[in-house]
């Protein structure tokens, strides 16, 4: 397990910071929560399918999977300035999915990608509030459970596989570049880019039927050709992956651990328990839900935090929000906190 500290040393200065936001305020906050993205008509009460299980942002349009089968679009344009939080529950847009099966987003540039258990779609987003299909990717094989994107290629944790996609015939129509296939009884479930390394998250299933859980890393200096550098085993089940800077942030059940890379290895710089909060990365800061940190002379130093949940009670993995200039949207059970950075 790693370490768990009320107080650590970086072992960088400035890469990253950490902000925890919730209903009380630090005494000088960086940001500030202008608006609530309700699940639609439930006014703040449902279900636990009444959820949102994705989220994306471009400009100032939020992209929202919901229940698995609906691709929702709300318009954030409106929210701020001196009205307080303020709520949104109507999408402009409502968009039917394939039942149960899409579970991720992605913007770049114009295209809204959401993929899932049987490929992704492609959708062009040109007007932000008008999303409009425009192709499909994969086939009924392709179990994408989390994908992201450099210099034009998209990498997809598939879980049994490793899949390289490239644009080199059409923006809307991404076709497999490369195949990696993992050792047997070997899992991939997330992925994320860090200058040309590729970091992934999985598990290896023992004979036994438990678990030994791993992070890797790839160089992709040739996207083509990813050539594994790295595995080191984790004691976590399970992360959400996130880039910040050129050193890796992987958000757990239990812990937020900030790894550094190197040509041949990963290794942790520092780690924290934060109780499996969702996040989102602005700026090369760690936004949370649920608490307060603030950064002085390269420390941590907890200001507050809530009470955490013992750790066979907590409900899973954190959900991954989203950030577009100045606007940060974090998922909060049936609920996205939409967070406004102060001064822009």
């Amino acid at each position: 397990m790693f370490r768990k500290m009320r107080k650590t040393t970086m072992g960088i200065l400035g890469v990253v910071g950490i902000v925890l936001l919730a209903g009380a305020c630090l005494a000088d906050p960086l940001y500030t929560q202008v608006g609530t993205v309700q699940t639609p008509g439930l006014a703040g009460a449902g279900g636990s399918d009444d959820r949102y299980d994705a989220v994306a942002t471009r400009g100032d349009f939020i992209y929202a999977i919901y229940r698995n089968d609906r691709l929702l679009v709300f318009d954030a344009t409106e929210l701020g300035g001196a009205n307080g939080i303020q709520t949104i529950d109507t999408p402009v847009a409502d968009i039917a999915l394939e039942p149960g099966d899409r579970t991720g987003l992605l913007v770049v540039g114009s295209r809204l990608y959401c993929y899932g258990w049987r490929g992704g779609l492609v959708f062009n987003i040109s007007d932000p509030s008008s999303p409009v299909l425009a192709g499909r990717f994969g086939d009924e094989t392709t179990h994408i459970l989390d994908m992201d994107y450099r210099g034009g290629y998209l990498f997809a944790a598939c879980y049994d596989r490793l899949l390289v996609f490239s644009f080199i015939f059409s923006a809307d129509f991404p076709t497999i570049a490369t195949d990696v296939r993992l050792d047997a009884n070997t899992y991939i479930y997330e992925v994320c880019s860090v200058g040309t390394k590729l970091c992934g998250a999985g598990y290896r299933r023992r004979e036994s039927g438990d678990h030994d859980y791993w992070l890797g890393m790839w160089d992709c200096m040739i996207p083509e050709q990813p050539m594994l550098a790295s595995v080191a085993p984790t004691a976590d089940r399970g992360y959400r992956l996130a880039a910040a800077g050129e050193m890796l942030l992987a958000i757990s059940e239990n812990d937020a651990a900030l790894w550094g890379l190197t040509p041949t290895g990963l290794s942790i710089v520092d780690s924290l328990d934060l109780c499996g909060r969702s996040m989102a990365v602005h700026r090369d800061r760690l936004i949370l839900t649920g608490g307060g940190l603030t950064v002085s002379d390269g420390e941590f130093e907890l200001l507050w935090i809530d009470t955490c949940a013992a750790d066979g009670e907590r409900s899973g993995l954190p959900l991954l929000g989203a950030a577009n200039g100045a606007m940060v949207v974090l998922p909060d059970q049936s609920a996205l906190a939409v967070l406004h950075e102060n001064g822009f």
